[in-house]
């Protein structure tokens, strides 16, 4: 997908995940290269701080995501070079994000996203291992690879459901949803979304209720469901004007709601 494009409704939920790492990620010479998706990072000796180029990188995501990605390729390279795992995980995710949102590579996005994994994996932490599985598994539906997909969303639903954390099962489940609509089993979208969106909102989580919706509209729709899709229309209507989201999300949902996706 390219940036003149609109997002289409099952990527919205990355938006949010983005905003997680950044959070995540703001608290915390010699030469290699290593190949993530369709280039290769090449390794120099560093101009700037890792903090100075994340920042960057982050700022330029703003407004231009394609442009960001050489920065956070460099900032990848730095945090290889001085072995800080972590945050070259998460630098990993955001390029995959990127590589599947916005140029439509999705095998660079699945190579960024295993090897995040992988670093996860190594580190022993089972919540981020939980993630990946699951993004590995959004990944895997974009390219149909439907029961690929499901093995990787089931890996993480296990995970979750052994840390008890309810979040996560809620985005696994609207996961599953977003699979089984992609797939054509219209039925069992609609059960993993409601499942999912009576969790968010027993949480009161007003902006991820609206990203989730832009999806629920498209799937109600070719459910049959007119009605219930009318109601998602009138209730994001009614939260537009109290939430803090960026404009491409608002334009998908006009989109979406003018039945232009």
């Amino acid at each position: 997908m390219h940036l003149s494009k609109s997002l289409q409704p099952n990527h919205l939920v990355l938006f949010v995940a983005l905003i997680l790492i950044s959070a995540l990620s703001a608290c915390e010479g010699g030469s290699a290269s290593e190949t993530v998706g369709e280039d290769t990072i090449e390794a120099t000796e560093p101009l700037v701080s890792h903090e100075d180029l994340q920042k960057e990188a982050f700022e330029k995501f703003a407004t231009s995501p394609a442009e960001a990605v050489p920065i956070f390729k460099a900032l990848a390279s730095q945090l290889e070079q001085t072995g800080k795992q972590e945050e070259l995980a998460m630098t990993l995710l955001n390029l995959s994000n990127i590589y599947d949102e916005y140029l439509g590579y999705p095998d660079s996005a699945l190579m960024a996203a295993q090897k995040s994994l992988e670093i996860w994996q190594n580190l022993g932490d089972s919540m981020q291992v939980a993630n990946l599985h699951k993004y590995k598994g959004f990944l895997l539906s974009q390219v149909s690879l439907t029961d690929q997909a499901l093995v990787e969303i089931d890996r993480a639903m296990e995970l979750y459901t052994l840390l008890d954390y309810k979040p996560g099962m809620a985005v696994t489940e609207f996961n599953l949803a977003q699979v089984y609509f992609d797939s054509g089993q219209t039925e069992k979208s609609v059960s993993y979304f409601e499942k999912s969106m009576k969790y968010w909102r027993t949480e009161g989580d007003q902006k991820r209720i609206f990203i989730n919706n832009i999806f629920g509209i498209d799937l109600y729709r070719k459910a049959g469901k007119d009605k219930q899709a009318k109601a998602l229309i009138a209730e994001n209507e009614g939260l537009i004007s109290s939430l803090a989201v960026p404009q491409f999300v608002i334009d998908e949902f006009n989109a979406v709601k003018n039945g232009q996706n």
